[in-house]
């Protein structure tokens, strides 16, 4: 909640976390989402993958975003927050999301198995 206040106040050409679809590049990068949503890491997931297309995005990395989350100093959180929306890449391990602004067509959806 305070990364949307914060984009609100601060960064307010940016999209709303809440109106878009978070995305990434690569078939490889869903992979590594979906696992990091599982709820546990051996189940079988069955899923698709959605393809879009869109000339308005937002690149950031999901590590500050997550880092939020751990911490309760204000400081560092509005400093992550102002790295989260700046785009700034976290240098030891990064996780790159992209926010689609809503609405957005699917271009297609490619089926398991994946290749």
């Amino acid at each position: 909640m305070f990364l949307e206040l914060y984009r609100q106040h601060h960064f307010p050409n940016c999209p709303s976390r809440f109106q878009s679809i978070c995305a990434c590049d690569s078939i490889e990068q869903a992979h590594l989402w979906i696992k990091e949503f599982s709820a546990n890491e051996s189940d079988d997931i069955d899923y698709n993958i959605a393809i879009f297309q869109s000339d308005k995005f937002f690149k950031s990395d999901a590590i500050w975003r997550d880092l939020i989350g751990g911490n309760l100093s204000i400081s560092t959180v509005e400093l992550w927050s102002k790295n989260y929306w700046t785009g700034k890449i976290y240098e030891k391990e990064s996780r790159i999301e992209y926010l689609l602004p809503l609405p957005i067509k699917v271009e297609d959806v490619i089926y398991p198995p994946f290749k």
